[in-house]
């Protein structure tokens, strides 16, 4: 088993894990909480990302493999979820609307009358 295999596995057993442990209901008793396992898709995105990090040829291998190594990483410090197409370490931020497009006129006319 190389490097990007057990990278692979050690990611699709922290998703599991992570995914298990998220499932318990609030309040109810242990023997009758279900176990959430994570979606097929998630499971489906594993296998894409580090399928194609197999196919890097060559001295490329090596980085593949810390590329891999850094994935799970990432998915242990909750900055990656290989299910959702964002990065949830990065800061969000709401767009602002300008002021130029406001709806509301920026001066009133007074009509003398």
């Amino acid at each position: 088993m190389n490097s990007l295999t057990a990278a692979a596995f050690a990611e699709t057993a922290l998703v599991t894990y992570r995914q298990i442990g998220a499932g318990k209901l609030a309040g109810a008793i242990p023997a009758e909480q279900p176990h959430a396992a994570p979606l097929p898709s998630t499971y489906t995105a594993i296998v894409i990302v580090y399928g194609a990090l197999h196919f890097v040829p060559g001295r490329g291998a090596q980085v593949a493999s810390l590329v891999g190594w850094g994935l799970v990483l990432a998915t242990f410090l909750n900055l990656w979820n290989p299910s959702s197409a964002t990065i949830t370490g990065l800061p969000t931020s709401t767009p602002t609307k300008a002021s130029s497009i406001s709806s509301t006129p920026s001066s009133t006319a007074t009509s003398k009358g």
